[in-house]
Protein backbone atom coordinates (compact mmCIF):
# COMPACT_ATOMS: atom_id res chain seq x y z
CA UNK A 1 0.00 0.00 0.00
CA UNK A 2 2.89 2.32 0.79
CA UNK A 3 4.22 1.79 -2.88
CA UNK A 4 1.36 3.03 -4.52
CA UNK A 5 0.84 6.13 -2.12
CA UNK A 6 3.96 6.92 -2.81
CA UNK A 7 2.82 6.89 -6.67
CA UNK A 8 0.56 9.85 -5.69
CA UNK A 9 -3.02 10.20 -3.49
CA UNK A 10 -5.06 7.09 -3.99
CA UNK A 11 -8.41 6.12 -2.18
CA UNK A 12 -8.60 3.09 0.39
CA UNK A 13 -10.80 1.51 -2.84
CA UNK A 14 -7.78 1.85 -4.79
CA UNK A 15 -5.38 0.34 -2.30
CA UNK A 16 -7.14 -2.78 -1.20
CA UNK A 17 -8.20 -3.67 -4.21
CA UNK A 18 -4.92 -5.78 -5.43
CA UNK A 19 -4.81 -7.13 -1.72
CA UNK A 20 -8.62 -8.41 -1.89
CA UNK A 21 -9.45 -6.56 1.67
CA UNK A 22 -12.56 -5.31 2.53
CA UNK A 23 -12.07 -1.32 2.94
CA UNK A 24 -12.47 -1.17 6.74
CA UNK A 25 -9.49 -3.84 6.84
CA UNK A 26 -7.02 -1.63 4.45
CA UNK A 27 -8.51 1.83 6.66
CA UNK A 28 -7.11 -0.07 10.03
CA UNK A 29 -4.15 -0.40 8.07
CA UNK A 30 -3.54 2.72 7.16
CA UNK A 31 -4.09 4.03 10.66
CA UNK A 32 -1.84 1.88 12.05
CA UNK A 33 0.47 2.94 9.56
CA UNK A 34 0.14 7.03 10.23
CA UNK A 35 -0.05 6.11 14.07
CA UNK A 36 3.86 4.10 13.58
CA UNK A 37 5.26 6.96 11.18
CA UNK A 38 3.73 9.92 13.50
CA UNK A 39 5.36 8.12 16.32
CA UNK A 40 9.13 7.86 14.89
CA UNK A 41 8.80 11.22 12.99
CA UNK A 42 7.81 13.24 16.28
CA UNK A 43 11.15 11.27 17.74
CA UNK A 44 13.08 12.68 15.12
CA UNK A 45 12.18 15.96 15.49
CA UNK A 46 12.38 15.86 19.00
CA UNK A 47 16.36 15.01 18.18
CA UNK A 48 17.00 17.16 15.94
CA UNK A 49 15.61 20.17 17.91
CA UNK A 50 17.61 18.83 20.84
CA UNK A 51 20.87 20.53 22.19
CA UNK A 52 24.42 18.50 21.03
CA UNK A 53 25.97 16.72 23.59
CA UNK A 54 28.74 18.45 24.97
CA UNK A 55 30.83 15.36 24.77
CA UNK A 56 30.09 13.17 21.92
CA UNK A 57 31.34 9.80 22.42
CA UNK A 58 33.82 8.81 19.34
CA UNK A 59 33.98 5.43 18.56
CA UNK A 60 37.12 3.67 19.56
CA UNK A 61 39.02 2.16 16.81
CA UNK A 62 41.73 -0.46 17.38
CA UNK A 63 45.55 -0.01 16.99
CA UNK A 64 47.24 -0.95 13.47
CA UNK A 65 47.85 -4.38 13.12
CA UNK A 66 51.52 -5.19 13.47
CA UNK A 67 51.64 -2.63 15.84
CA UNK A 68 51.43 -2.41 19.98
Amino acid sequence: MLRELAQGDRTVGQLAGPFEMSLAGANEGLRIDELFWNTRLDELERLLRSPPSPNPKKPKTPPPKGRP
